[in-house]
């Protein structure tokens, strides 16, 4: 229900699925691997270029409580005329159903930023048929 009822707020557009990994999720410690976000909006910035038909992000961030409004005013920002989707946790989900509705939801995206490293990212790949165009990061 709930991957339909996000997918539903972006499924009339183009859009372009971002998963933003910090490696500072709650589950996460001493994590040795690389995080910028100027990486990560290097790569928004090329897909734009190479897509400007996306009309909608949507947005997912390991760690919402430090990361989330950096790229929340980045997008909204750069790209006023584009609609932002945040796929934020909901009660009624424990944390693995949360993160498997968000790569069920970010699948169905037509366009995938993700770092290449996450097998997150590869989950949004294979739950997504292989459609997606996954632009990897790192």
């Amino acid at each position: 229900e709930t991957t339909e009822k996000w997918h539903h707020a972006f499924a009339s557009n183009i859009s372009l699925g971002l998963s933003i990994r910090t490696w500072t999720a709650s589950h996460e410690r001493d994590v040795n691997r690389p995080y910028s976000s100027e990486v990560y909006k290097g790569m928004i910035a090329r897909v734009m270029e190479e897509h400007p038909e996306i009309q909608t992000f949507v947005l997912s961030v390991d760690h919402t409580a430090t990361h989330l409004e950096e790229y929340v005013i980045y997008l909204s920002t750069m790209y006023p005329s584009r609609s932002i989707v945040v796929l934020s946790a909901l009660p009624s989900l424990n944390p693995i159903q949360y993160a498997v509705t968000k790569a069920f939801t970010l699948a169905r995206c037509h366009f995938v930023i993700g770092n290449c490293i996450s097998t997150f990212t590869e989950l949004i790949y294979w739950f997504g048929r292989c459609r997606p165009v996954m632009y990897p990061v790192f």
